[in-house]
């Protein structure tokens, strides 16, 4: 069997720079932050965008674009909860984003899918810790919290 041909970098930087701007482009995924919180959850989802694009290189393109729409939509997923969970935590009368154990859940579900080997039980164990403890003083000590987790996993 003849061992596939590689993809020339330009296709898989073409594929990565395809991702990240709809990432880029999608304001919605960081409405409730400001640009200080932005900064870190966007480099996160890039770093993911760029490893998810890696992950395409023997894929032909109809395939890896469709692998990286999906991707996207799992990592805005992410954002899009970090960003319910600030505006809970920042309007805790006008919101429902925040509460009980499906937000976590969630979180931890598409986390989970993100992650090439699954959650460790660590990192399960940090986000049910995260979930299960006294709120932070602030929605930035909250957020930094949540970012620590975020930034800790292995996200392709």
């Amino acid at each position: 069997m003849v061992p596939p041909t590689p993809i020339p970098d330009r296709r898989i930087r073409k594929r990565e720079k395809y991702a990240a701007g709809m990432i880029l482009e999608n304001s919605s995924l960081r409405r409730e932050l400001d640009d200080t919180q932005a900064e870190p959850l966007i480099r996160w989802a890039l770093a993911a965008v760029t490893a998810a694009a890696q992950r395409t290189a023997p894929l032909p393109d109809d395939d890896a674009y469709t692998f990286l729409e999906q991707r996207v939509e799992q990592i805005g997923g992410v954002m899009r909860l970090v960003n319910r969970y600030m505006a809970a935590l920042r309007a805790p009368e006008t919101s429902e984003a925040g509460e009980g154990p499906p937000w976590i859940e969630t979180l931890r579900n598409s986390l989970a899918v993100l992650s090439p080997n699954g959650l460790d039980e660590d990192t399960q164990a940090a986000l049910l810790a995260f979930w299960q403890a006294d709120p932070p003083d602030s929605p930035e000590l909250a957020y930094a919290q949540l970012l620590r987790l975020l930034l800790r996993l292995d996200v392709a």
